[in-house]
């Protein structure tokens, strides 16, 4: 997916505020904003934008000296919906147990620092008004078939927090699918509050299956970008789950039809792309329309 013009603004406004947890020096704040003006200015506007978040974040930390920001922020995200976990785990049950561990999967991509529309409570009322909500586009049972005659799922994460509620819907493929071998693929380096090996183990994700990190910071999964080790497994895979808005910008549009996207549509840019209202949630099989 393409960066808009609407996409600008918010990357400035991004990087104020990371500069701003960063560092309490307003000084700081002026030179991130100055710099990163000029690095828009200057990019290719046809790069996707995780690919421009991560010169801009790389750019933020040669300035600031922090190397993860939001470190405190993912690791209470973390908390809390790990505090949510027995009781998520006690709402999903019966014969559709796996379609609403799925839901939940996906609702937990509000918990996101990189949007405006960030979801900072997480408890009983948001589980179940998750667990209502329909996806606007739900491509479940195609998920589910490729599921059962697949061999090898790669599931790439998202957000620190939101890998919770992946790890649950991660318990429940296991329960209906034991052959299956899962690797679960994280961010390489810290960006914004997107998951790192030390988020995945913070929640015990390696309890289940293997994490793997993707050996790119970009907020997304930028193939040309990854690590040789994880093209590698991401050709392997019969299944591919990509969480989230980040991984959708830059694995969407494509022929290949191994990927489903789990996401809400949290930015107007990406709602006006998808043609659904802000704040859907969708289950979808990857369709070259996206692109």
């Amino acid at each position: 997916m393409k960066t808009f013009l609407d996409c600008f603004p918010c990357f400035l406004k991004q990087a104020i505020e990371c500069a701003r947890l960063s560092s309490d020096d307003p000084h700081i704040h002026r030179k991130t904003a100055d710099r990163i003006m000029k690095i828009l200015l200057n990019l290719d506007a046809g790069l996707s934008p995780p690919s421009i978040a991560r010169e801009v974040y790389a750019e933020i930390k040669n300035i600031t000296g922090n190397e993860d920001p939001y470190c405190q922020i993912k690791k209470k995200d973390n908390r809390q919906m790990m505090d949510m976990y027995k009781e998520m785990k006690k709402l999903i049950s019966g014969k559709n147990s796996l379609y609403m561990a799925c839901k939940i999967s996906a609702g937990g991509n509000m918990i996101d620092s990189g949007t405006g529309r960030r979801k900072d409570s997480h408890g009983s009322k948001e589980i179940n008004d998750i667990l209502k909500t329909e996806p606007v586009q739900d491509d479940f049972r195609q998920l589910e078939e490729g599921l059962e005659n697949s061999r090898n799922l790669l599931f790439i994460g998202d957000n620190a927090g939101e890998i919770v509620a992946d790890k649950l819907l991660i318990r429940e493929i296991q329960d209906k699918c034991p052959k299956l071998n899962i690797k679960y693929a994280v961010r390489e380096l810290p960006v914004i509050n997107d998951a790192t090996m030390n988020d995945a183990l913070e929640v015990g994700m390696d309890k289940l299956c293997e994490i793997i990190s993707n050996g790119d910071s970009a907020p997304g999964t930028e193939l040309r970008k990854c690590s040789k080790k994880f093209k590698e497994i991401f050709s392997d895979a019969d299944l591919i789950i990509s969480k989230g808005q980040g991984n959708f910008e830059t694995l969407s549009g494509n022929a290949d039809n191994r990927i489903f996207f789990l996401l809400i549509a949290k930015c107007p840019v990406i709602a006006q792309h998808l043609d659904v209202p802000i704040g859907s949630m969708l289950i979808k099989k990857n369709d070259k329309s996206f692109s």
